[in-house]
């Protein structure tokens, strides 16, 4: 046995180094030209940024007429885009409307359960009665003006809360309305919701607010400051209906449940009926809850009148 490993060693060895030898060859020849390589760190990702603010992106004056340019008014709907003092001022031949709007691009909603608008307007001339809408491009159903060239399909739905209650200051005043699917309601007391979910509100990527007085014996001045909107998806939630529990039968004396929305003097009210005490549950659908959330806090603004 040890003869056959001796006379097979020198060859393995001799085959070793062979391989070696070319190897070495090789490296060297490698070596002598190098491969070139990229030093560009790969472009990171493209991650979409969304917005919830918007400002007006147009505007347009469907009855009425441009106050003249001057250094507190822009003459267009740029006078709305802050809070400055600097307008866009339209006013009215006398004994006719008056209605300008403004509108919103790019808007997306990105699963938003609530549409907030910021408004900052004045009467300058006379106190007259006017109303701040918006257009539902999608339901007729109760709306507040009929659909027109500028609002087509659905109309006009009035943003003042109560509804008949018309704005008529002649100082500049902020206002803010927090609309969702329930802010708008029709019929008799205590009111039925209207089903508009915010995409009602939304013709592609366009949201418009108008600014409507209807007629007048004189000449006003309407200033717009600013006109602001946002979407987002906010934890408070306003009640959608009222029910009465049996045998109890519902009896509302005076406003309809949209009058609960805020703290304010316009209360809603519930009497009792002759046989049976008041007894009644509000509605809030459509409730999101969050990973960890402990508490539901519910925020109860009344008093008991005998």
């Amino acid at each position: 046995m040890s003869t056959i490993i001796r006379r097979r060693l020198p060859h393995a060895l001799t085959q070793w180094r062979r391989s070696l030898a070319i190897s070495i060859i090789v490296a060297m020849l490698l070596s002598m030209f190098p491969v070139p390589f990229s030093t560009t760190k790969p472009a990171a990702p493209k991650v979409l940024a969304a917005t919830n603010q918007f400002l007006p992106t147009a505007g347009a004056i469907v009855t009425g007429n441009q106050v003249a340019n001057s250094a507190t008014n822009m003459g267009s709907y740029r006078g709305a885009l802050a809070s400055d003092n600097i307008f866009w001022s339209v006013n009215n031949t006398a004994g006719a409307a008056l209605d300008f709007n403004t509108s919103f691009g790019n808007v997306v909603l990105n699963g938003a359960n609530k549409m907030i608008i910021t408004t900052e307007t004045a009467n300058v001339t006379t106190a007259r009665n006017f109303t701040i809408q918006i257009c539902d491009w999608v339901l007729s159903t109760g709306v507040d003006s009929a659909a027109d060239a500028a609002c087509t399909t659905g109309g006009w739905r009035t943003l003042n809360n109560p509804k008949a209650t018309a704005f008529a200051e002649t100082a500049d005043t902020s206002r803010t309305f927090e609309i969702y699917n329930g802010y708008f309601y029709s019929g008799t007391l205590p009111g039925a919701k209207i089903n508009t979910p915010l995409s009602n509100f939304v013709s592609g990527t366009t949201v418009k607010i108008r600014f409507n007085v209807v007629s007048n014996a004189s000449s006003i001045q309407l200033n717009l400051d600013r006109v602001q909107l946002e979407v987002a998806v906010d934890p408070v939630y306003y009640p959608q209906s009222v029910t009465g529990i049996s045998p109890y039968t519902l009896n509302v004396t005076s406003n309809d449940y949209a009058q609960t929305f805020t703290s304010d003097a316009n209360r809603m009210v519930i009497t009792n009926n002759a046989t049976n005490a008041m007894n009644v549950y509000f509605s809030y659908p459509g409730v999101k809850t969050y990973t960890g959330a402990n508490t539901i806090l519910v925020t109860f603004l009344g008093a008991y009148v005998s």
